[in-house]
């Protein structure tokens, strides 16, 4: 082993500063954070992560500066490898977060019945820029869209009052049918940040506000700013018939949509693109004239684990679906869908798939978030002094790939009990991999999550002895019978069900970006036992 200044041998004992410096550098810290929910009982509360490079020494030191590791990142694609997240989304995901804010008050404002023009009448209003006065603010609030339930004791003109008024409101759990003109979202959403945003209301309140508004308001908020940015009404009425609206980016939209169609490999494309002079922002699906398309009407966001077939020629699969995320890597990655995918003859020509899988069997706790950097950190537990001996430099062979195994087909199996007629149907999935010309069905019964491996720098980085790991080879894969002890068996030889029945989230590493060792300390931190290697390299010099 050694370092840019100086060289060890095996036996040697390092100070802890030597240490740092030569296995800590450039090697990616994980820190696990718990923050509680403002406003919620102490029961909720959110879960994430942040990452770095060891920056425990100074730039003099020969260390790696904060602004040179992002520097490097921000050449990384956002969405890492396909059909991956990050490790602080997945984290995420073991958040106990509260559907709304507890509405305690029992005086909280009702909403009023209001029509259509008066909705876009005032968002015409704002669009054109209004007095920020809370006199006025007020009274276009309550007089319209609120019912001031004490107005009799206190009126709510105090500019915080109608801030309060309208959290409460916008934190109510019946705002699900958008269709519905009283769900007045958009609009009640834009009321609440221009009053957050007032001349009047004082910066320091502002800053503490924003950081105490439950997650759902807050992307309310966004989605009602980019529409005051860039949608203008020019014409409105009682009826959606009568409401026109100018897209500032449309142009724009209409060459993503078109380099979406392009890479996805749209079947249809040609008569496609000739709908193009009557595009303002619909879907693939919507401009293609083919009546094919009438088959997938009923594809939804609701159910964001599905795919469809079309003109049996590809299927197309959502980013958040198992199926998409296990084929992802042999398709392209655009707008969340995942595709072209090869054929099957399990669905009709043309036709919706909805995939029932199960969560998988791991969910973090508080603890294990917390205690995420003592239990990945490179240097291993503290020492006065560290033994070279302990630690091991791990370098993958890139003449051993395994290049045997191919996807065969896709298989879908019809959930017994449904009705037939009852919209798209629910299915198991499997995928059939050839490997060494012997036939293997996987069964994609958990909805698991891959994470993309932090990318290290100056790697590849020794591993601490302590970090125990076997490797297995992806033709070997189906000869494991236990998989980091899900069965509770004693050993491998023991008989137990089949592999295709495990559902396993795991660390996927590019061994390109990410040395092993940094890979098996990430998969220690997020309390994984599976690692996937790969080489992303070829993806990368792909054709569009």
């Amino acid at each position: 082993m050694q370092s840019p200044q100086v060289c060890f041998s095996r036996q040697d004992d390092l100070t802890e500063r030597h240490a740092q410096a030569l296995i800590c550098r450039g090697a990616p810290i994980h820190v696990g954070h718990l923050r509680t929910i403002p406003h919620a009982p102490e029961h909720y509360y959110a879960l994430y992560t942040t990452t770095s490079s060891d920056t425990r020494f100074k730039e003099e030191d020969d260390a790696v500066s904060l602004h040179g590791i992002m520097s490097e990142l921000m050449t990384m694609r956002l969405q890492g490898l396909p059909g991956t997240v990050t490790l602080n989304q997945w984290v995420s995901l073991s958040s106990e977060l509260p559907h709304a804010i507890p509405l305690r008050d029992p005086g909280v404002p009702a909403l009023r019945e209001v029509d259509l023009t008066r909705i876009f009448k005032r968002l015409k209003e704002i669009e054109m820029g209004i007095d920020d006065d809370e006199h006025s603010m007020h009274r276009s609030l309550y007089k319209y869209f609120l019912r001031d339930q004490d107005k009799l004791f206190s009126l709510h003109k105090p500019l915080d009052r109608q801030i309060t008024d309208l959290i409460q409101v916008l934190s109510k759990p019946e705002w699900i049918d958008f269709t519905n003109p009283r769900n007045q979202v958009l609009l009640l959403s834009l009321e609440l940040d221009l009053r957050i945003n007032s001349r009047k209301h004082n910066e320091w309140a502002k800053e503490r506000l924003l950081f105490q508004i439950p997650p759902s308001i807050q992307w309310n908020i966004a989605l009602a700013r980019r529409w005051l940015k860039f949608i203008r009404i020019e014409g409105y009425g009682p009826t959606p018939d009568h409401i026109h609206l100018r897209y500032k980016l449309r142009k724009r939209q209409v060459k993503i949509l078109e380099k979406f169609a392009k890479t996805m490999k749209w079947p249809n494309l040609d008569e496609t693109l000739n709908t193009f002079p009557f595009l303002i922002m619909n879907t693939l699906i919507d401009m293609d004239p083919d009546k094919a398309t009438d088959e997938l009407a009923l594809l939804t966001h609701l159910y964001p684990s599905c795919g469809f077939q079309y003109r049996s020629s590809y299927t197309y699969w959502a980013a958040t679906c198992i199926v998409g995320k296990v084929l992802a890597p042999t398709c392209k990655l655009a707008a969340g869908w995942v595709g072209p995918g090869r054929p099957t003859a399990d669905l009709g020509r043309t036709q919706i798939a909805r995939i029932r899988s199960r969560p998988p069997q791991q969910r973090l706790t508080p603890e294990d978030v917390t205690s995420m950097a003592e239990r990945s950190d490179p240097l291993g537990p503290p020492a006065d002094l560290i033994p070279v001996s302990e630690y091991k430099l791990i370098l993958p062979d890139p003449d051993d790939i395994v290049d045997t195994v191919r996807i065969e087909r896709l298989c879908f199996q019809p959930i017994q009990g449904q009705q037939v007629d009852a919209g798209p149907q629910w299915y198991e999935a499997r995928i059939q991999f050839a490997i060494d010309g012997v036939s293997w069905p996987l069964r994609l019964a958990y909805d698991v999550s891959f994470i993309s491996a932090w990318p290290c720098i100056n790697g590849p980085h020794p591993l601490f002895f302590d970090y125990a790991y076997s490797t297995i080879k992806a033709d070997q894969i189906v000869n494991i019978h236990d998989w980091g002890g899900l069965y509770g068996l004693a050993n491998t030889q023991a008989i137990s069900p089949r592999p295709e029945d495990s559902g396993w989230d795991a660390i996927v590493a590019d061994v390109r970006k990410t040395c092993v060792a940094c890979a098996i300390r990430e998969a220690y931190a997020a309390t994984l036992t599976v690692v996937i290697l790969v080489d992303d390299q070829q993806y990368l010099n792909e054709d569009d």
